[in-house]
């Protein structure tokens, strides 16, 4: 009876990110480093953030992240706890390299038959090695990066091969970037199960980050699932109303909630050199998450970042919901320094 259970795992799994319908490997969809959790959980334009940005988008990569190495552990939600690496090595090759590992442990399970009597306990789990590369010509970068992807559950485990591809542009005098990612396009290579019909998390995101001159702030704006318009869950059991006949009729979403939901917004306010304030707002997140008639503080995000010329430091949290959120913290070490 323990196979029963494996498919409402997996449906609870692929629900866990926004919006995410039946897809497999939906934990490369969550925020990989503490500056991106501050900053709503997506930033493809952030030039500078740090080498664990090869996750957000591989084309962010340049000849500063050379010999730095990233490390951020997440605590996430109902005790699954989230951890990412990156290092950018220095080799003589033309462009810029990097590599990354992703891991998300669901914890010790436990497995009931259909009456709910217990059969035992198991484990589940997933995690990917991407290894990254970057190229730059004047204004443009281009990266790519390939992902081998994997997740067990119980005896259970499924295998992918997925890519992204982005590129981003910067204006030579002003701090004003541009980024385009798509992501996590891939091909399924071994299912759980012979009656498996889920799809890759594919994203078509775009993003730009400026900072206006003489103030000490840092803007970012990230667009993301441009390959759907119409991303709003309109949960008929929650939002309707009655017509004169007295029938249930969903509710109508206007054009400016339904392109709203595909952006997150994000500032960094620059305090010190030695420090910053990150600040972020993810709409779907607020809007799916947020409590009706209740209010809360869904879909906000904060953090600070702390750094030198030899480490970093952020912290930060995102709220998913009024009950609590996800700390994430991120240690950065330049290998270069002495």
């Amino acid at each position: 009876m323990k196979k029963i259970l494996i498919p409402l795992f997996l449906f609870g799994v692929n629900a866990f990110s926004q919006n995410a319908g039946n897809q497999y490997f939906n934990f490369l969809n969550l925020p990989a480093n503490a500056p991106t959790v501050a900053q709503g959980g997506l930033n493809v334009s952030r030039a500078r953030g740090g080498v664990a940005f090869m996750f957000n988008n591989p084309a962010l990569a340049d000849s500063s992240f050379v010999n730095q190495l990233s490390i951020t552990a997440t605590p996430f939600l109902a005790g699954t706890n989230y951890l990412t690496l990156a290092f950018a090595p220095k080799l003589k090759t033309p462009g810029f390299w990097s590599a990354g590992f992703q891991y998300l442990n669901y914890g010790d399970l436990v497995g009931r038959d259909d009456l709910g009597n217990e059969t035992g306990r198991f484990s589940a789990s997933d995690f990917a090695f991407t290894l990254a590369h970057a190229r730059s010509q004047g204004n443009f970068t281009l990266g790519s990066s390939i992902k081998l992807a994997t997740s067990g559950i119980e005896s259970y485990r499924a295998f992918g091969l997925l890519a992204d591809l982005g590129a981003v542009w910067r204006h030579p005098s002003k701090v004003f970037q541009i980024g385009f990612l798509a992501k996590n396009v891939g091909w399924l290579l071994k299912d759980y199960t012979s009656f498996g019909t889920a799809d890759m998390p594919f994203d078509l995101q775009l993003g730009v980050t400026l900072k206006p001159k003489y103030m000490p702030v840092r803007l970012s704006m990230t667009a993301h699932n441009l390959h759907r318009f119409d991303i709003v869950y309109n949960n008929p059991s929650v939002y309707f109303s009655f017509n004169s006949n007295g029938q249930r009729t969903p509710r109508t979403v206007d054009l400016t909630e339904k392109i709203a939901r595909h952006l997150v917004l994000s500032a960094e306010l620059l305090i010190h050199k030695n420090m910053n304030i990150l600040l972020g707002y993810n709409h779907l997140r607020r809007q799916e998450l947020l409590v009706q008639n209740v209010g809360g503080t869904a879909g906000l995000s904060f953090g600070i970042a702390l750094m030198t010329s030899k480490y970093s430091f952020t912290y930060a949290r995102g709220q998913y919901h009024q009950s609590g959120g996800a700390n994430s913290v991120s240690f950065g070490f330049n290998l270069n320094k002495k």
